[in-house]
């Protein structure tokens, strides 16, 4: 299916659940009983599946969940893992995590990609056709790095760094005289983020706010450019069981960025419905709203949509490129203790595009 990030063993996931989650308590010497102990819980799952790019692929996906302290102030900590190789012998690594310190007095998250992996070009803007679409493959290293304090009321702030390297491979669907974006290009990035963190859960929250601006400068080819990212949630329970999430995200780059690190609409995080890249320019705005219930004990499920829109300068907004997405998600919870879903989502867009994702945690 179009866009399709990663289709887990569904039924494999179901049957082994009991003999995948490993959780290991350490009481403390003071012999406390719940805030004496440091849990661990390790998802481990095998991934397969298809998509236009990749062709059949296997691999596989884990997370690490724990909580590392004594006190009823630190949410636990998180770390995710993915290897992904496929039948055209290209892979995907990467890894991704958001660490506490006790009490909460850093929190220190980012994420490291490594990959040889096939995409779709289909030039920039945000009415490209699909007569322009032209594969091609490149190894990519991306990377970011988030050092944050507290400060006061769960905020947070501190350095980013940023690194990214696209180098391309030769294809026979390449024609650099067609496509003059496409080349090699290395990218570093420094700035500074201010993040204000008020949710109850990193992976499945149900209550809280969460605010994230980020400034950076950066450069490739010894040409600077800059990007600001503003990122707001909020999130709202009822009966218990019943949630409201909404969520608005605005990517902004100033003077000239390169193809690669121009914003992109799309993917199972961001706008599902899309494949990640189709459309792609310096600024993107997205509005998202999800509505999540418990079905049956575990089960729950999900009724998402949102509008977005994407723009070369941020003064020329036509609302006539508006692009919408719509969905439903099924879910189920592969940690109590955690709450971790375990997540199912069908996502449509205009034109035809859709997706189906599947992934553990919530999208935002």
């Amino acid at each position: 299916m179009k866009g399709a990030r990663s289709l887990l063993a569904f039924c494999l996931c179901i049957s082994l659940y009991s003999s995948v989650i490993a959780e290991t308590s350490f009481h403390s010497p003071e012999g406390r009983d719940t805030l004496g102990k440091k849990r661990v819980s390790v998802l481990p799952v095998p991934a397969f599946g298809y998509s236009p790019e990749t062709s059949t692929y296997i691999g596989a996906v884990g997370l690490v969940s724990i909580n590392f302290y004594h006190d009823t102030l630190t949410r636990s900590s998180n770390a995710k893992a993915e290897f992904n190789y496929t039948w055209k012998k290209q892979y995907i690594t990467s890894l991704g995590w958001e660490i506490f310190t006790k009490n909460e007095g850093f929190f220190l998250k980012g994420a490291l990609v490594f990959s040889k992996y096939p995409d779709l070009y289909y030039g920039m803007g945000e009415n490209t056709p699909d007569s322009y679409k032209t594969g091609f493959t490149s190894n990519r290293i991306t990377g970011e790095i988030n050092l944050l304090k507290a400060t006061t009321g769960k905020r947070f702030c501190g350095p980013v760094i940023r690194y990214l390297k696209y180098a391309r491979i030769d294809d026979l669907t390449y024609h650099p005289q067609l496509l003059p974006t496409l080349e090699n290009d290395e990218i570093f990035g420094f700035g500074f983020r201010f993040l204000t963190d008020k949710r109850n859960s990193l992976l499945n929250p149900t209550r809280g706010r969460y605010t994230d601006l980020a400034i950076t400068s950066n450069t490739w080819n010894h040409i600077p450019y800059y990007k600001i990212n503003v990122d707001v949630r909020y999130y709202l329970t009822f009966h218990d069981n019943h949630t409201f999430a909404i969520r608005s995200l605005n990517l902004l780059s100033f003077h000239s960025p390169p193809f690669f690190d121009l914003s992109l609409l799309g993917g199972d995080n961001q706008v599902r419905g899309y494949y990640l890249g189709r459309y792609r320019d310096r600024n993107l705005f997205t509005l998202q709203g999800e509505y999540r219930a418990v079905l049956y004990r575990r089960w729950g499920y999900t009724v998402f949509g949102g509008l977005s829109k994407l723009n070369t300068e941020i003064s020329a907004f036509d609302e006539k490129y508006l692009k919408p997405n719509y969905g439903l998600g099924l879910r189920f919870m592969i940690d109590r203790r955690e709450k971790i879903n375990l997540r199912f989502d069908y996502a449509r867009g205009n034109k035809g595009s859709d997706g189906f994702y599947i992934s553990f945690g919530e999208a935002f």
